[in-house]
């Protein structure tokens, strides 16, 4: 499979996954439920305006909403059947597998979800709307989608973007990428993702998440990969959040 495949592969899985019900995560309802539990309506709701942070949860707090988030989708992605390989290129336009684009929507929500509780603004747009994820959207979500693949590319990008999204108030997520000078790099990001979930099977794409000796069962390993995926943006999301003066 070339380069131009394998951007193409990524991005029909993407495409799949961004088209399944309830894939985006509302700031307002998101907040409501899970903030609750730890503080004041008036705090929730300054929340949702601002972010936790600046309406006064602890980080330690978000910590623990963020692993039980990640614990919840887990249990949702342990029993989809991830060993069938896929068709290249152009062929698996209108071909991805409903289990793997399941799986990529359980990592949209954990990615929506964990950026919103640290500060950053909606992946996938406002509460409220209906419109398609453009291509710097896609584009963002690519590079997160690779930062828990395991890509030390991406982990750098993210830090970039975390210091403009400090540095220019007011940022939507599509502008992200453009306001840092990143777009180009988050491209490359779209073969590295084709390259890696579809050279095989995504199994073998997690086994490499998780090196095993010997055999293992598809459930048993994806329920520790995105385990570990989870856990590592839920990390580098919090340690950037906390290190910001």
């Amino acid at each position: 499979m070339n380069a131009s495949q394998e951007m193409i592969t990524w991005r029909a899985i993407l495409q799949k996954a961004l088209k399944l019900p309830s894939v985006r995560v509302s700031k307002h309802e998101w907040f409501n439920k899970v903030l609750s539990p730890f503080t004041s309506d008036e705090s929730v709701n300054a929340a949702i305006e601002s972010s936790p942070l600046v309406s006064g949860l602890e980080p330690r707090t978000l910590k623990r909403i963020a692993e039980r988030t990640v614990r919840a989708h887990r249990r949702g992605v342990t029993a989809l059947s991830l060993v069938t390989g896929l068709p290249g290129g152009i062929a698996i336009v209108g071909a991805v597998p409903a289990d793997l684009a399941q799986f990529f929507w359980h990592l949209l929500k954990v990615s929506q979800k964990l950026t919103l509780l640290y500060g950053w603004p909606p992946l996938l747009g406002t509460d409220g709307s209906s419109e398609e994820a453009d291509e710097q959207t896609r584009l963002l979500i690519t590079v997160f989608m690779a930062s828990m693949f395991g890509s030390d590319r991406a982990d750098d990008l993210l830090v970039e973007l975390h210091k403009t999204l400090v540095s220019q108030k007011g940022l939507g997520a599509a502008e992200l990428l453009e306001a840092a000078g990143l777009a180009e790099n988050a491209r490359d990001l779209e073969q590295w993702m084709g390259h890696t979930v579809a050279r095989d099977s995504l199994t073998k794409a997690l086994a490499r998440v998780v090196p095993v000796i010997g055999g293992i069962f598809s459930g048993t390993l994806t329920y520790i990969a995105f385990s570990r995926m989870g856990k590592h943006l839920d990390d580098l999301l919090f340690r950037l959040t906390t290190q910001t003066p």
